[in-house]
């Protein structure tokens, strides 16, 4: 009987839950009793203005690169270390 009671108040409560006018009233009651946040609606982003016209994507100039041989040889037995 106990068990059928608690069903029938769990869904009484549920069906308040989901009207719209009860929702508000549980989420000022939520607000006050736990402290959590609200979903707030973000503002809407701001347009970034457009880059100054002196600025230039390429103002540093390309790497300079420089390569060397690799080792002489071929395979790891010409970096392997003496002695083994």
């Amino acid at each position: 009987m106990t068990l059928i009671c608690l069903v029938c108040v769990s869904l009484v409560l549920g069906g308040l839950a989901l009207r719209p006018e009860a929702r508000a009233v549980l989420e000022g009651i939520w607000l006050w009793a736990f402290g959590s946040r609200v979903p707030v609606r973000r503002p809407v982003r701001q347009t970034r203005p457009a880059p100054h016209a002196a600025f230039r994507a390429d103002f540093l100039p390309p790497p300079q690169v420089q390569t060397r041989p690799g080792p002489l040889g071929s395979g790891p037995s010409a970096v392997a270390p003496s002695g083994m």
